[in-house]
C-alpha cells in the first residue's frame, strides 16, 4: 500500500482548491486534492508541504488532519492522508495538473473526484457539518457555517449527489441531525432536498433513521412542501410500525387518516398514508373498520393511481378477515 499525503487547501475566502489530472495520468481528467507520495524517511506532514510547493508553488500552513482513507484501485492501493491547510496565495502554478478550481464546500458534491478523494471530501463535509451544529470547532459557530451547509443541501440536483451526501450523513450523526432539521425549513427547496437525501440514506441503512422517527412524526403537520412529505412518508411507510414508539402510533394514524380523507393531499401522500395505515392495522385491528370506510369513500374524482391502491389494500384486508373467519365490518 502506498502512503500518499493530500491537502485540503483553503484560501482567505474559505474556498477549497481542487486540481485536475491530465489525459495520460492514472485517473484521466479526474479531480483531486493536491498532494503526492510520501517518500522514505519523510513524515506525511513534510510530504504534503513539499508536494504542494513542488506541484503548485504554493506555501501552506497545516491547521488540521482527517483520518486516513485506504482505497484499492485494483492497479494500486493507496493510504490517503488528508491535511486541512490554509494559504495566502491566490493561484497555483500548475506543473503536473491541467486545471484548477476554487470551490465552496457545497461545490465539492458536483466535482468528479478520484474515488479516494470522494471519501476525503465526505469526511471534510462531515467535519463542516459538525462545526455548523456546534459539536466541534470554535466555541462560537458563525451563521455562515450553517448557511454553507444549507447551501450544499439545497444545491443537490442529481440522484448521484443525493446518494453521495447520504453516505456522508451515515458517518456523521451531526450531519444526519442537520438533515432532519432542514426538513422542517420554510425554504421548500431546502426541505425537499434534505428529505430526498434522507430517503437515499433510508434505502441503504434504515436503522440510522429510527432515533429520528418520533421527531419526524411530531412534525408532519409542519411539513407543507409536497416533495418533502412524499419522501418522509415513504421512509415511514417502509419502516415496520413495531420499530416506532407506540406513543406515536396514534399521531401517525391521525395524520394518515386526515391525509387520506383530505381533498388537497397529493397522490403520493395518499398512497403512502394508505400503506402506513395498513401496517398499523396489523398491530391495531380495531382500526380496520375506519380504514375500510375511508378507502371505500374514495370515488371517481380521485386519480386512477389512488383508486387502484385503495382497491388493492381493500383486497388485502378482505383476505386477512377471511383468514380469521370474520367480516371487514
Amino acid at each position: 500500500m502506498i502512503d500518499v499525503s493530500c491537502a485540503i487547501i483553503l484560501n482567505e475566502a474559505e474556498s477549497i482548491l481542487v486540481v485536475q489530472r491530465g489525459r495520460d495520468s492514472d485517473h484521466p481528467y479526474k479531480w483531486e486534492f493536491p498532494g503526492g507520495k510520501v517518500d522514505s524517511g519523510e513524515s506525511p506532514e513534510e510530504s504534503v508541504i513539499r508536494e504542494i510547493s513542488e506541484e503548485l508553488a504554493m506555501d501552506i500552513i497545516i491547521t488540521g488532519i482527517l483520518d486516513p482513507v485506504e482505497y484499492d484501485y485494483s492497479f494500486k492501493s493507496v493510504k490517503l492522508i488528508p491535511f486541512i491547510c490554509h494559504t495566502l496565495d491566490d493561484e497555483p502554478v500548475l506543473t503536473e495538473h491541467i486545471s484548477f478550481r476554487w470551490v465552496s464546500v457545497s461545490g465539492l458534491v458536483s466535482i468528479d473526484l478520484c474515488e479516494a478523494d470522494v471519501e476525503v471530501a465526505r469526511r471534510y463535509i462531515s467535519l463542516v457539518s459538525a462545526a455548523a451544529t456546534g459539536v466541534v470547532g470554535s466555541p462560537s459557530v458563525s451563521e455562515g457555517d450553517l448557511k454553507e451547509l444549507g447551501t450544499m443541501i439545497e444545491g443537490v440536483r442529481t440522484a448521484g449527489e443525493a446518494v453521495w451526501l447520504a453516505g456522508s450523513a451515515m458517518e456523521s450523526p451531526e450531519m444526519l441531525n442537520s438533515l432532519v432539521a432542514f426538513t422542517f425549513s420554510e425554504n421548500r427547496r431546502l426541505s425537499s432536498r434534505a428529505a430526498w437525501i434522507l430517503g437515499k440514506l433510508a434505502d441503504k441503512n434504515p436503522e440510522k433513521l429510527l432515533p429520528f422517527l418520533n421527531v419526524i412524526i411530531d412534525g408532519l403537520d409542519r411539513m407543507s412542501d409536497d416533495g418533502t412529505l412524499r419522501c418522509i412518508l415513504r421512509i415511514v411507510a417502509v419502516t415496520h410500525p413495531g420499530k416506532i414508539d407506540t406513543d406515536h402510533h396514534g399521531l401517525l394514524a391521525d395524520y394518515c387518516f386526515n391525509a387520506l380523507n383530505s381533498g388537497g393531499a397529493s397522490i403520493a401522500v395518499k398512497a403512502y398514508s394508505m400503506e402506513i395505515l395498513y401496517r398499523l392495522v396489523q398491530l391495531y385491528p380495531e382500526l380496520t373498520g375506519e380504514l375500510v370506510i375511508s378507502l371505500s369513500m374514495i370515488n371517481e374524482s380521485e386519480s386512477a393511481g389512488v383508486r387502484a391502491r385503495a382497491k388493492m389494500i381493500l383486497k388485502k384486508l378482505a383476505r386477512g378477515a377471511k383468514d380469521q373467519g370474520s367480516s371487514l365490518l
